[in-house]
């Protein structure tokens, strides 16, 4: 019997959520637990370290040089059961999902500070969890092809080293 497919899922570390807060409008209800939504912003690797790149808006903001973020509600979090320090999640592979920007100052104005407002991207669930597979990519690129090998290798690693043989003089006092 084959498995239900769950989604598509992302990982990410603990350090990635940035805040957990309640949804901006009260009357949106949490699916799961019948209460009032909970919000992560979850942050994406850096444009450094993903190969999702988002380019310029139309106001010529560079949305790469720029912080990046997703909300996903707060119940969809998973901790990894071999990794305390890393979360989950399954995103639905029907959806699309905003891709949000930091601002930056740009001035004040009647003595509020004032930023301006990159636009948002759209994207599907697919191309979201390449932008967070940025760990994955490394150390395949490192592995060796054939399963076989790098087992054997890991399995040689596992061995204890021998110590080099020393020739031992004796020295009579």
């Amino acid at each position: 019997m084959e498995k239900e497919k769950k989604g598509i899922a992302i990982r990410f570390s603990k350090n990635q959520i940035l805040e957990i807060t309640k949804h901006s409008d009260p009357t949106k209800v949490d699916r799961i637990t019948g209460q009032t939504l909970q919000v992560a912003k979850v942050l994406l690797p850096s444009s450094d370290y993903r190969d999702t790149h988002f380019g310029v808006d139309k106001n010529g903001i560079d949305r790469d040089a720029r912080g990046a973020y997703i909300n996903i509600p707060a119940s969809y979090l998973k901790i990894d059961k071999f990794n305390e320090d890393r979360r989950y999640c399954f995103l639905n592979s029907e959806r699309a999902y905003a891709v949000h920007f930091n601002g930056q100052k740009i001035g004040e104005q009647s003595g509020k500070t004032v930023y301006d407002k990159p636009e948002s991207v759209n994207l599907s669930a697919e191309a979201l969890s390449k932008a967070f597979k940025h760990k994955e990519r490394q150390i395949e690129a490192t592995q060796e092809t054939s399963g076989e090998a790098a087992s054997s290798t890991q399995k040689s690693d596992m061995k204890p080293k021998k110590k080099p043989k020393v020739k031992q003089t004796e020295q009579v006092r």
